[in-house]
């Protein structure tokens, strides 16, 4: 009985051992004897604790959780017991389980089932122990040996170390393992720095988003240019510029231009930055008075399509603040204006075409990513620490279309060369605006409407309008407004009227042409200046006699009068004109005969008097100019077809110079 005591009590004490035993299970094992009694503890008592168990381990599935962690801690003192598991000798095996119960217990009262509310239950019959086996020291229910109890491992150590072992409460939940304890502290930390990597990914990206919208609106104006401006100079030598700005060369004159804008653009550092750039580039036109707001924002203007290139498709993306920025617009109006994508010659780079446009890879297409002033036709130098646009050559490119008044926004232009296209339409009407312009010429092109009255500026000094379809009379106040004019040419139009004695007051004027107009009229005498160089009004319908204060004249060296009514006789005074090479009269009604003192013209190269009314022979000392310097001797010397000598015998004409005359 004894030794079956000791095996229950074994028992008992390896039940406390686990760790997922209880305060209950405790509690239940601790007063067994008082629950069932003696006689159940020696032999019919084992049937009792099992039912028991199982009670309470249902229970405690259930409602485990809750009520061991309202529970205050039970403290064991687990050492001893595990020393006693490990122990060989039985009767050595003592129990040191220190029980601490709530206060609200009194462990000295006896407890029965109702006291722990266990319900009444039927008992199954009780097992026979008698065949228990302990040959070996091991213990199992019938002939089948149960397995010892495991040593103490580091779960059960962590449990027990994690009792309050100097009477602190503690919950005596049932722990989880090592491995779900290890699994889900992983899963707190990966959950933890996945949500951190979350939170700063978006605290980058809204920085981000911060620091470029205030890159992007607080770009500094751009006030000195010697670095790298996109508007005001010269084509360099080599390729474009990509990555790096060319250096800044010393200033120099608009026959050698700097090549090198003065203040690299600033690109646009994002889509916000991109989309204010365009508004801020659109304000700079609208509010200079480059272009009307209606006429820019009209898809169907060239204006608007040099806006757009200006904003989308220029390669160099030119910021608002660029100083060459109104004539980079300037420059690509002229180019849609003017049908630049049919050009003869460096129109736009379009898939592979080169950026250059002749073999000397200096002059670059237009609209090509490189700088303004290193287009084909455009030459720059630096006024003012900034590089301006101060030549516009593109000559006999086929352009076509309008001239578009925003031309007249170069301020710094010197030159406007437009001669030998197909322009059309009325001249611009505020060219005075270009307060430097010394040369327009726009000769051979198919302009339209009257010449504006006080369209050109005081620095003009050539005028070339020639074989376009110009209307009117000509313009008396550009006498007033233009006393530097060296040279005009008003031929090949439609003019009416007479000629001004008032173009006598231009004291520089050297070359004045009016030739192939509607002009009537005689020539006045004050036209004629000690600097006339070239004097042509052939083909009008002037009269009277030639004046003799043209021989005043002595630097002429070109005088065409033919082609009109003049009368009188050839002045022998023209031997004074020592400088004049070209005397062309032919188409008038002259009469008398060829001076002598012709032959003092040592310059003369061509000498023109067929189809008047001279008669008689050409001189000998006209003759001895032949063949040079005279090359040309044109006289009405062609022998009749019906027989009879000529009007006039020359010995030295060929018979190519010979006509019949009237």
């Amino acid at each position: 009985m004894s030794s079956q005591n000791a095996e229950d009590e074994r028992r008992s004490n390896m039940r406390i051992l686990t760790p997922q035993t209880s305060a209950y299970d405790v509690i239940i094992d601790k007063y067994k004897a008082t629950i069932i009694g003696e006689g159940i503890a020696s032999g019919t008592g084992d049937s009792l604790l099992d039912v028991i168990d199982d009670i309470t381990n249902q229970e405690l599935s259930q409602e485990d959780t809750q009520d061991r962690s309202n529970s205050q801690s039970a403290v064991l003192t687990l050492s001893s017991v595990y020393d006693m598991a490990d122990s060989d000798d039985d009767d050595e095996l003592s129990e040191d389980i220190d029980l601490k119960l709530p206060a609200s217990e009194n462990v000295s009262q006896p407890v029965s089932l109702e006291t722990l509310n266990i319900p009444p239950v039927n008992l199954p019959p009780e097992p026979d122990f008698s065949e228990l086996d302990e040959g070996d020291g091991k213990y199992g229910y019938g002939r089948q040996q149960q397995p010892a109890p495991p040593a103490r491992t580091d779960s059960a150590m962590f449990y027990e170390d994690s009792f309050e072992m100097n009477g602190r409460q503690q919950n005596l939940h049932n722990p989880d393992t090592d491995e779900q304890l290890l699994a889900r502290r992983r899963l707190f930390r990966r959950t933890y720095i996945f949500c951190w990597l979350i939170v700063a990914t978006l605290l980058i990206a809204l920085i981000s988003i911060l620091v470029k919208n205030k890159i992007a609106g607080s770009s500094t104006p751009v006030q000195d240019k010697s670095a790298a401006p996109t508007s005001t100079e010269q084509a360099p030598v080599g390729p474009p510029p990509t990555a790096s700005r060319p250096t800044v060369p010393p200033p120099m004159d608009i026959t050698a231009p700097t090549l090198t804008p003065s203040k690299a653009p600033t690109v646009a550092p994002s889509t916000v930055g991109q989309k204010q750039r365009s508004v801020d580039i659109t304000r700079e036109i609208i509010t200079n008075g480059v272009t009307a707001e209606s006429v820019l924002f009209n898809v169907s203007t060239p204006q608007y399509q040099a806006l757009q290139w200006l904003i989308d498709d220029d390669s160099l993306q030119v910021p608002a603040n660029y100083s060459g920025l109104i004539q980079r617009y300037v420059l690509a109006t002229v180019y849609f204006s003017t049908e630049g994508d049919r050009w003869k010659s460096c129109s736009r780079p379009v898939g592979n075409d080169s950026l250059t446009c002749f073999a000397d890879n200096v002059n670059y297409r237009f609209l090509s990513g490189v700088y303004e002033c290193q287009w084909f036709g455009i030459a720059c130098t630096r006024i003012n620490a900034r590089n301006e646009i101060r030549s516009i050559d593109l000559g006999g490119n086929k352009l076509r279309g309008t001239l578009p008044s925003e031309i007249t926004f170069l301020p710094g232009l010197l030159s406007l060369a437009l001669r030998g296209n197909e322009l059309v339409s009325q001249l611009p009407p505020n060219l005075k605006a270009l307060s430097n312009l010394q040369t327009f010429s726009v000769a051979n092109n198919d302009f339209t409407g009257s010449i504006p009255t006080d369209m050109f500026p005081s620095s003009l000094q050539s005028l070339d309008l020639e074989t376009n379809y110009f209307t009117g009379s000509i313009p008396n106040d550009i006498f007033e407004n233009c006393k530097d004019l060296q040279d005009v040419d008003l031929s090949g139009n439609k003019l009416l009227g007479t000629i001004d004695s008032k173009w006598g007051t231009l004291d520089k004027l050297s070359s004045l042409k009016f030739s192939n107009n509607n002009l009537t009229g005689t020539l006045p005498s004050e036209i004629f200046t000690p600097v006339m160089e070239v004097f042509a009004v052939e083909l009008n319908n002037l009269t009277g006699t030639i004046p003799d204060a043209i021989f005043t004249s002595t630097s002429l060296r070109e005088l065409y009068l033919d082609t009109n009514d003049f009368r009188g006789t050839i002045s022998s005074r023209f031997g004074e004109l020592k400088q004049l090479e070209y005397l062309v009269l032919f188409h008038n009604r002259l009469t008398g005969q060829i001076p002598k003192e012709i032959g003092n013209m040592m310059s003369l190269v061509s000498f023109q008097i067929p189809y008047n009314y001279v008669n008689g022979s050409v001189p000998s000392e006209v003759c001895a100019l032949t063949p040079k310097p005279l090359e040309n001797l044109w006289t009405d010397c062609k022998t009749p077809e019906g027989g009879g000598a000529p009007k006039v015998t020359c010995d030295c004409c060929s018979t190519n110079e010979c006509f019949f005359g009237y």
